[in-house]
């Protein structure tokens, strides 16, 4: 009885360990039949072993080290030539910035490798020739698997991904370094325009998201520069996928997702050069690891190079400004026509690593802050090249590589995440009259097709429709394409996040006020309907300062409330009215068929000497200057002073 009670407790013992190691390592990412497979696999493993105390050490040791794939199976599933990829191209500094996103799940990893280690210390009966070799089969089983004419037995054994994925990366790298400089086929001459500028700026961001861009709409000024420059401004561009090294593997290079082929002669630099150009290249990223040797070979197709790291990222640390020096260098060389393209660290993480002799707006609580803040040196960066380029004709094209997944302590990629994929693309040059903001979705893989158009070019691999200055004929993709593993539809992604609320990163001199005194008749209308779904203070201890957000939307048709949206304020019976930032709610759209609400978020500060209770209504303004409030929702009344 004592016997059958202690393997009972065994068994349950050892499928806890199995369940979590095959979670760990990603298997339950996309559950199925392997999943089962596995976890049977380690609990076998388990039971083996516990007949001798060798085996029992082998197998603690194997799986405590598969243990530090935990927080990537965990976020990003089963090892994959994909996963392979970053990691083989990544650095010490880019690892760093991992460990630090993904501290909260290398809890898990500790975890398991604690919970086994009373395992080594069972009392073994000693084990035998037959239980050694049972063992070594069924290790090399579960890590590595083995195929039999073409019948595979545990294809996902994790030693033979890993082996699998590196001789498959090898091959890439030998196919691109000989496509690379075969471009006998590309056909490419500069088209006759009136505006032919001399100076051709291609500006490549580093993992900015464009929701935290107020051109497109964030509540916090986050980019003052852009917000009053005339240009087009794309709101619906979707990156060719959510990492470096493949988001730009294909905007850069002639890629056919159909196909699942890209070729790799056909470039923006052989496009350019081609045609005649002198190009020239700047990037403040490195050069020595695998993805950015990529683009390092690509850059040495052209005139001149100028990398700021001798190696990777840790070989030394420049600011994206320390480029500036170069840039004007470059500008100022000669007359000839040049087309020059600019790298960025801009937001990669460690985010806040990046800010060095940059002073934000405002004060900066946590890595949240830290990207709102690069946002704003991005800004900063572009207004500086243009003030190189000014007095001269000139084209600038801006678009980022990819956005992250952004969390009060922790900025990391998220690959299933649909917000990772939604970049800025921007267009300026010093022949724009007029600011245009296009709400259009366009794909990342069409980044080749703008550039010709960009640099004037026509060729017989890119599509002339996509120029950005007639962008009225953009074709619009209604699903972009992207590729993660595999190419597939946007609309394949459900996971969302919208932009954190600016009271997570916003001191309270970071605060925008839209303060309007109200001094005609307020009328109630039941023809906006609202409520006001989240309120917090930026401080505790400061309780004159907070900011809320919430909804507004007409009842009479489709469309948005005509005028300004917000809330009115009664202080003391002096009303006011304060303007939010208009951005669409889908989660609300939806819910009321497709009526088009306004999200609106606001910060409110209020000097009152003693305690004093504030009513907050939802309203707005119309066009004859006239203010309503929302009579759906019952006033908010909160408690300012000390």
């Amino acid at each position: 009885m004592i016997k059958l009670k202690k393997t009972f407790i065994l068994s349950i013992y050892f499928l806890l360990m199995s369940t979590i190691l095959a979670y760990g390592l990603g298997y339950f990412k996309k559950p199925g039949v392997i999943s089962y497979i596995m976890i049977a696999g380690f609990f076998i493993c388990y039971f083996v072993s516990s007949r001798s105390k060798l085996c029992s050490i082998i197998l603690f040791t194997i799986f405590s080290i598969s243990s530090i794939y935990f927080p990537t199976g965990i976020t990003y599933g089963l090892l994959s030539k994909d996963i392979m990829l970053p990691l083989i191209g990544t650095n010490s500094m880019e690892i760093f910035g991992y460990i630090l996103a993904m501290k909260y799940y290398f809890g898990i990893s500790i975890l398991f490798v604690i919970l086994n280690i009373p395992f080594i210390f069972m009392k073994k009966k000693g084990g035998s020739s037959l239980v050694y070799i049972f063992f070594i089969f069924l290790i090399s089983f579960v890590m590595y698997g083995f195929s039999n004419s073409n019948v595979y037995l545990n294809d996902h054994g994790i030693i033979r991904v890993a082996l699998r994925s590196i001789i498959e990366i090898n091959h890439d790298n030998i196919d691109f370094y000989k496509e690379l400089n075969d471009n006998s086929k590309l056909k490419s001459e500069r088209s006759n325009k009136n505006f032919d500028p001399e100076i051709r700026i291609l500006v490549i961001g580093e993992s900015v998201r464009r929701d935290y861009m107020s051109l497109y709409g964030y509540p916090y000024q986050t980019t003052p520069y852009l917000d009053s420059s005339n240009g087009i401004f794309i709101d619906g561009m979707t990156s060719a996928a959510p990492n470096t090294e493949q988001s730009l593997g294909r905007a850069l290079f002639k890629t056919y997702p159909d196909q699942n082929k890209i070729d790799h002669g056909i470039n923006i630099i052989s496009l350019a050069k081609k045609a005649g150009y002198l190009t020239y290249w700047v990037s403040n990223q490195g050069r020595s690891s695998n993805g950015d040797s990529k683009l390092y070979k690509l850059s040495k197709l052209g005139n001149e190079s100028y990398f700021m790291k001798k190696g990777d990222f840790l070989s030394s640390y420049e600011g994206d400004e320390d480029m500036l020096p170069i840039i004007e260098k470059i500008v100022r060389s000669n007359d000839n026509k040049k087309v020059i393209i600019i790298h960025m660290m801009g937001s990669h993480e460690p985010v806040c690593s990046r800010l060095t002799n940059f002073t934000p707006q405002f004060k900066i609580n946590n890595e949240a802050g830290c990207y709102v803040a690069s946002i704003e040196k991005l800004d900063g960066f572009i207004k500086s090249i243009i003030s190189i380029v000014n007095g001269k004709s000139y084209k600038l094209m801006y678009f980022s590589d990819h956005g992250l997944y952004v969390d009060k302590d922790k900025i990391f990629h998220d690959v299933d995440l649909y917000d990772e994929y939604q970049v800025p693309f921007f267009y300026l040059s010093s022949n724009m009259k007029s600011r245009v903001l296009l709400n259009k979705k366009v794909s990342g893989l069409n980044i080749l097709d703008f550039y010709a158009s960009f640099i004037n070019v026509k060729s017989n691999y890119t599509d002339s429709i996509y120029n950005i200055e007639d962008y009225n004929k953009i074709p619009e993709s209604k699903d972009p394409i992207i590729y993660w593993g595999n190419y597939k539809k946007l609309s394949a992604l459900h996971k969302k996040q919208r932009p954190l609320n600016p009271s997570y990163i916003l001191g309270q001199d970071g605060i925008n006020e839209h303060i309007l005194n109200i001094n005609k008749p307020i009328s109630a209308t039941n023809n906006c309907i609202g409520y006001i779904d989240n309120y917090s203070y930026l401080y505790p201890s400061n309780k004159s300062i907070t900011l809320t957000q919430g909804w507004i939307a007409s009842v009479q048709d489709k469309k948005p409330v005509i005028g300004r949206v917000g809330l009115i304020i009664n202080h003391n019976g002096n009303y006011s009215f304060i303007e939010g930032s208009r951005l669409k709610r889908i989660d609300v759209y939806n819910a009321l068929n497709n009526r088009d609400p306004s999200n609106i978020e606001y910060g409110i500060s209020v000097k009152a000497k003693k305690r004093e209770n504030i009513e907050m209504y939802l309203g707005y303004i119309n066009n004859e200057n006239k203010a309503y409030i929302c009579t759906n929702h019952a006033p908010l009344i909160r408690e300012f002073g000390q």
